[in-house]
């Protein structure tokens, strides 16, 4: 059910933004005059109001990091309309109301649109360059790191991006930490395309906002429909950014940031960013010409000045163009991904992940066929997946299969004991330690399937039954 808002009582307003778009300083500008309801992300509703902007300035990258995500369930789990009235019941007498970065373009589509039901409601999308962008996103993951539940959430992400493209896996390079970041970093400039393609809400490009005072002033009137103090806003302008990972990048142009890029940083760039995006975003006015893969033409340290062909396995891999082999007759080398998960080792060829047993000695990928993959798939000694997760999910339920057969095996010897009224606790004690010994010698179950965790849980209570069962007996035998 729709709630009317008459257009005096309090003016409605989002913008919506992936972040790193100068969000917490647009924020503090937005609430420059004293009549306007402004909360920021998933932070605290009343930390931009009731926050003051030297201070942020201070500690923008902490508080971000260590409190940025508090009303993450307040957004995820409420109607637009809900989240409206709590801002009118927390500042009655405001005249506007609204957030900055709570949600993105494409959520806000998807979850409460189509936009005629957003109607009046004043919506602006924010944009920056994504090279940009990607500089300060990979800064951010890396500070990330003290902060455990944002390491993991990176680390997720991580999973998703080689899922995705394994062909990440061939490209490479001297740091995984600074890989990892500035993949993540990447995957997420991608996701612009799902806000770009809602082209029924305006843009605005952070650049412009963050530079230019009748920008500036437009935005927040646009967004309000108040008019805003000029000299006010120079002053934002002037003072400079809040969070210290885009003051780290303040005055350098995109360019300037992609040649500081290395090779394989740009290698994969082009892997992750799609060709739509980078259309759509030269349409809204930016240059990512420096984007357009092997075939843009100007120079950057380290690379040859001659235009480069596009992308082929010698790039990946890292080979000089001229040691390449021919594209007629590719040569596809297997790469080992991890070893040793669970007693198998898992390697990245032609196309697929293969997991093999270490049991099986030393294996050459490159002389066997679907039939030795298939006879081995027979035994749980060999997994074929598309995906890195798909194959350690197989062995994972293996794993899991085996501890639960283990346990119920266990159970069954336990089991004929009271049957029979036989044995003594030193008996018990005998098949416990025993089935404790061969466990030890199976690799560490680290990951095990939900499914498989609750079939353990439920025979090791019967195992506890069973062994007091079998105690109480031999206790009262005379």
């Amino acid at each position: 059910m729709c709630v009317s808002w008459s257009h005096t009582e309090m003016n409605r307003f989002l913008v919506t933004t992936p972040g790193l778009s100068a969000t917490r300083w647009l924020s503090f500008a937005l609430a420059s005059r004293p009549d306007i309801f402004v909360a920021h992300g998933k932070h605290s509703l009343e930390s931009v109001v009731e926050g003051r902007f030297d201070n942020e300035r201070s500690s923008g990258d902490a508080s971000a990091l260590a409190l940025g995500n508090v009303m993450s369930d307040f957004y995820r789990c409420r109607p637009l309309e809900e989240v409206f009235e709590t801002y009118r019941r927390l500042r009655p007498r405001a005249r506007a109301c609204g957030n900055v970065h709570s949600y993105t373009l494409g959520e806000v589509s998807d979850r409460f649109g189509p936009p005629a039901r957003l109607e009046g409601i004043r919506i602006i999308n924010v944009l920056r360059h994504p090279v940009t962008y990607i500089a300060s996103h990979a800064a951010m993951v890396k500070t990330a790191r003290d902060y455990q539940d944002l390491h993991d959430h990176y680390r997720r992400m991580f999973d998703e991006v080689l899922a995705e493209c394994p062909e990440l896996l061939l490209v490479e390079c001297d740091d995984v930490n600074e890989f990892q970041a500035f993949a993540v970093s990447c995957y997420s400039a991608a996701r612009f395309l799902a806000d770009l393609r809602c082209e029924w809400a305006p843009g605005a490009r952070m650049e412009d906002l963050t530079g230019d005072v009748d920008r500036l002033a437009w935005f927040c009137e646009y967004v309000t429909r108040l008019p805003y103090d000029r000299e006010k806003l120079a002053s934002y302008i002037e003072t400079g950014p809040i969070n210290r990972h885009r003051e780290s990048r303040a005055g350098k142009q995109p360019q300037e940031v992609y040649e500081s890029w290395q090779s394989w940083q740009r290698d994969v760039a082009e892997l992750l960013l799609p060709g739509e995006l980078l259309d759509r975003l030269t349409a809204a006015g930016y240059d990512v010409s420096m984007l357009c893969g092997k075939r843009q033409t100007a120079p950057a340290s380290g690379r040859s000045d001659e235009p480069r062909a596009p992308a082929c396995l010698a790039d990946f891999v890292g080979l000089p163009l001229d040691e390449a082999p021919p594209p007629e007759a590719p040569v596809e080398v297997p790469v080992l991904v991890e070893a040793g998960y669970r007693g198998f080792n898992v390697v990245h060829y032609t196309g697929r992940f293969i997991a093999a047993a270490q049991s099986l000695g030393p294996v050459d990928l490159t002389q066997v066929d679907e039939a030795w993959l298939a006879e081995r798939r027979a035994d749980a000694r060999a997994f074929v997946g598309e995906t890195l997760g798909d194959v350690k999910r197989q062995i994972d339920q293996i794993a899991a299969d085996e501890m639960a057969s283990r346990l119920a095996q266990l159970q069954e010897q336990l089991s004929r004991l009271t049957d029979r009224q036989l044995g003594t606790e030193s008996a018990v004690n005998e098949i416990l330690t025993h089935s404790r010994l061969q466990a030890e010698k199976r690799p560490p179950l680290e990951r095990i399937s939900a499914a498989g965790w609750r079939v353990c849980r439920q025979v090791l209570s019967q195992l506890r039954k069973s062994a007091s069962s079998v105690h109480a007996e031999t206790s009262e035998a005379p």
